[in-house]
């Protein structure tokens, strides 16, 4: 993991070294150029990714904009080969969503019918404590056992990155260390009570068992992979050929009905026909933005939907968490679209500064061509460049809050349930 997270680090350098080398060629030699080409930004490698990959390797992580407009998303995959691509990394989110929640529920299962079966949960209960008691000691024994696990194997993952890694081990990678440590026992918690539950229901420790596995395949297997078809069609949009169709659509019939002499051109900035032809071009870039704007805006609304979905799911609750606490995955990528439009307008702003301090232009503004506006080059230490803005913790905090809460009265619910049930038990 941190080899291939040194290597990610590296190849992300390049990437952003031979961008800079063309945006510095480009600036110099043409602002118009620079202007109307379009650039990817591509997301960064994150440092905490050890501890989850938030899933960022199937959601967008790259942003094509141009001075005039924010053209799309995509997911990219760098110089790597994609036929290695594996489906999750292995991180401490994944050992803890795969590994400690079975475990958890090995440990649960019996905890009550298996005592029950060896005769000792009524000697036990013949001494004064109360069932309420014995039921919780065991729900914290069970929590705090898995939690030691994964707190030591946290101990040995940060040695070894000590050791061998270049992730550095700073005050806001611990804080998010013990807050993935805090997040993991909550979820911890959640596997627990329900382990609990299937040992009170039942007087078998062999039928304890199977609704335990029933449970965590529920959890982890069926609900997120079931989640996106019941979205799908529930919550159906436009596929992207539809809305090429009608880009394509509304391009033919603002061509027909331009004026005659749009499609001209010539070497002369002030060639009278320019301002036709920027007019018209002006008019397909807001005809196509009006379509994937509304396709953008239908692809992110479901896909929160299909989150909805999975809310049953401690694994997806915890997930979502943790991914917001880490600042990445659907809240970096969401938080950073929103950030590009604005820094978009502030790029177009300067771009028409410098355009109109420019006597040799007509400033007729073309969003694709670079005929009618400045051909001057300009310093490019004094072009906007766009930075990521990492999510403040009161930011991830309010992203995560709906995802905690449902998750503690998941835990309440369910251990007042077993609670219930262990009441009614008989212990003979």
């Amino acid at each position: 993991m941190i080899t291939t997270l040194d290597a990610e680090f590296e190849l992300y350098s390049d990437y952003r070294n031979n961008s800079m080398e063309v945006f510095n060629s480009l600036a110099s030699e043409n602002l118009t150029r620079l202007a109307i080409n379009r650039s990817n930004y591509l997301f960064s490698p994150r440092s905490n990714q050890i501890i989850s990959d938030c899933h960022e390797e199937v959601l967008p992580n790259e942003i094509i904009y141009s001075a005039y407009d924010v053209f799309g998303f995509s997911v990219s995959i760098g110089t790597s080969n994609p036929l290695l691509q594996n489906g999750q990394m292995l991180s401490w989110s994944f050992i803890v969503i795969m590994v400690l929640s079975f475990l958890t529920m090995l440990f649960a299962f019996d905890a009550i019918s298996g005592e029950k079966e060896q005769k000792t949960l009524a000697l036990t209960l013949s001494n004064p404590v109360s069932k309420g008691t014995l039921l919780f000691a065991k729900f914290v024994s069970i929590v705090g056992m898995i939690t030691l696990m994964e707190f030591l194997g946290m101990i040995i993952s940060m040695i070894i990155i000590l050791v061998m890694g270049n992730i550095p081990l700073d005050t806001g990678f611990l804080v998010e260390c013990l807050g993935f440590l805090l997040l993991s026992m909550l979820f911890i918690s959640a596997f627990a009570v329900f382990g609990l539950l299937a040992s009170v229901v039942t007087r078998n420790s062999n039928i304890s068992l199977l609704i335990s596995l029933c449970f965590w395949l529920l959890f982890v297997v069926v609900i997120p992979n079931s989640s996106i078809f019941w979205a799908k069609k529930m919550f159906p949009i436009d596929n992207a050929d539809v809305v090429a169709q009608r880009i394509r659509e509304g391009r033919d019939e603002i061509s027909r009905n331009a004026p005659p002499g749009s499609w001209s051109s010539s070497w002369d900035s002030f060639f009278s026909r320019h301002e036709l032809r920027a007019n018209m071009m002006m008019s397909f870039m807001v005809s196509e933005k009006k379509h994937r704007d509304a396709y953008h805006t239908d692809m992110m609304q479901q896909f929160e939907n299909t989150r909805y979905f999975t809310l049953l799911s401690p694994v997806a609750l915890f997930d979502y968490s943790v991914e917001a606490f880490l600042g990445g995955g659907y809240l970096r990528f969401k938080k950073n679209w929103e950030n590009m439009a604005g820094f978009q307008e502030q790029f177009l702003t300067y771009f028409k500064e410098v355009d109109a301090a420019d006597e040799e232009s007509p400033h007729w503004y073309n969003p694709y061509e670079w005929y009618s506006t400045t051909r001057k080059g300009v310093d490019f230490e004094e072009v906007p460049v766009y930075t990521e803005q990492i999510a403040s913790f009161s930011e991830r905090f309010e992203f995560m809050l709906k995802y905690l809460i449902i998750l503690i009265i998941y835990v309440g619910v369910v251990f007042s349930l077993s609670f219930f049930l262990f009441i009614k038990y008989d212990p003979r």
